[in-house]
């Protein structure tokens, strides 16, 4: 089976409508798949609406690369009078820019476009420079709260299953970077109470079941 490697990601077909046109136009091969919520950040309070993930193959990469760069100057002319960023100030366009992996990629290229207009375009040099800062930014780890470490355990002792996955969750869970690459979400101590977690909910996970089987037995006899 040919690989195909992310190009973009669009949270609603109509953001992605554009790039689908011109990968078409161009003769570009892509394939379109959907990315469902991701169930087990509940624990952490997190939601994630689906997502389509754009596919191109590699060696058509850079020429698909490309065609996303020159969006905004093949759009220049149409956009609308009423678009929400045109009531944005220089300052939170600005933003828009620093944290395009908060914005839709039309949103990020429509930031730039705007500010130019205006007189006050932003460099190339300058827009990569934010890149490799947000990336930084992103790829720290976080540690965990202290309320979720004691709903940990308080989940281990009600049962063990609960915790265990909660655990597992801490020592395991990874974040994608807008550059596609994966590092892991928490930091080193909050990893290491992970596996404390999961094993307490281990040694609890027996202890009940133990004591369920012991119920039946007397309940039998």
């Amino acid at each position: 089976m040919e690989e195909f490697i992310l190009l973009k990601k669009f949270n609603t077909p109509e953001e992605a409508s554009t790039v689908i046109e011109l990968l078409e136009k161009n003769d570009i091969e892509f394939q379109i798949e959907k990315d469902d919520a991701i169930q087990e950040t509940v624990f952490i309070g997190n939601t994630f609406e689906s997502e389509m993930h754009i596919k191109v193959k590699p060696e058509d990469m850079e020429s698909a690369q490309q065609l996303l760069q020159e969006l905004v100057e093949i759009n220049a002319e149409s956009l609308d009078k009423d678009y929400y960023l045109l009531n944005f100030t220089d300052t939170e366009l600005t933003e828009i820019l620093q944290k395009p992996d908060e914005w839709s990629y039309n949103d990020y290229l429509w930031a730039q476009e705007i500010l130019k207009q205006r007189g006050k375009g932003v460099d190339l040099a300058i827009l990569e420079d934010w890149k490799k800062q947000r990336l930084v930014l992103l790829s720290q780890p976080e540690k965990i709260s202290g309320n979720y470490i004691f709903s940990a355990y308080l989940f281990c002792l009600l049962g063990g299953i609960v915790g265990l996955l909660m655990g597992l969750h801490l020592q395991n869970a990874n974040k994608t970077l807008p550059n596609h690459q994966k590092v892991l979400t928490y930091d080193e101590n909050s990893r290491k109470q992970g596996n404390a977690i999961k094993w307490t909910g281990v040694f609890f996970l027996l202890i009940w079941v133990a004591l369920i089987i012991g119920l039946i037995i007397n309940l039998v006899n």
